[in-house]
């Protein structure tokens, strides 16, 4: 599990024990509570796909500015020259979207690839 993974982790975790706490002091009953952490679990699945697809696209436009087709973008998307070398804007977007698919992943509860095998 990378640093980012861990965090997100750290982060989910922790957003759940204050939700629990929250709980226990609203006075719900408990068919209350649960339909409340589902309104919420949805919410937060919407949003780390939103989240998702806009880091993605965002990669994807780098690409085309980098490689300057669709065609030569899409060839290089899961090579390590669509990753992009270290300070440029391809790295950064992909580092980006890496990070927005390990969130979605983190949020449905499964394991994310390492960068670069997503």
């Amino acid at each position: 599990m990378t640093s980012l993974e861990t965090r997100s982790a750290l982060q989910l975790t922790e957003l759940l024990q204050d939700r629990a706490t929250e709980i226990r002091d609203s006075g719900l009953t408990p068919d209350q509570a649960i339909a409340n952490i589902e309104a919420g679990l949805a919410l937060s699945l919407a949003r780390t796909g939103e989240a998702f697809l806009h880091a993605d696209e965002t990669w994807q436009a780098a690409f085309v500015v980098r490689f300057g087709s669709m065609r030569r973008a899409a060839d290089a998307r899961y090579t390590a020259a669509g990753r992009g070398e270290p300070g440029s804007a391809l790295r950064t977007a992909f580092e980006a979207q890496h990070a927005a698919y390990a969130a979605w992943c983190a949020a449905r509860g499964i394991p994310a690839a390492p960068a670069g095998e997503a």
